[in-house]
């Protein structure tokens, strides 16, 4: 039988996960970009599964306290996003 990874945090198991993960998922830049542009949540929000729907919303939560900060670009997560990411959940600005 295989090693389950993370821990139990009421009812889901928790996993650690780099920033860079975070802000590399489609799901998070495309919440950060809806509250840029202050647009409510779409469809594509009910299609998420939840994991998704969390990056979503941290997503939405950067584009609010962060909006200066670019993500990404291209490919590469940008330095400067890491750090406002990093202070933003250390300031529980981010959950």
């Amino acid at each position: 039988m295989g090693r389950r990874r993370g821990r139990i945090v009421g009812q889901q198991r928790v996993v650690p996960v780099s920033l860079t993960t975070i802000i590399k998922s489609k799901a998070f830049r495309l919440g950060f970009e809806t509250a840029k542009r202050g647009e409510p949540w779409g469809a594509e929000y009910e299609k998420m599964d939840v994991r998704e729907q969390w990056l979503f919303e941290r997503g939405r939560m950067f584009g609010i306290v962060a909006p200066h900060v670019k993500p990404m670009t291209g490919i590469q997560v940008e330095p400067a996003a890491i750090h406002a990411l990093s202070d933003a959940f250390k300031s529980r600005a981010v959950i």
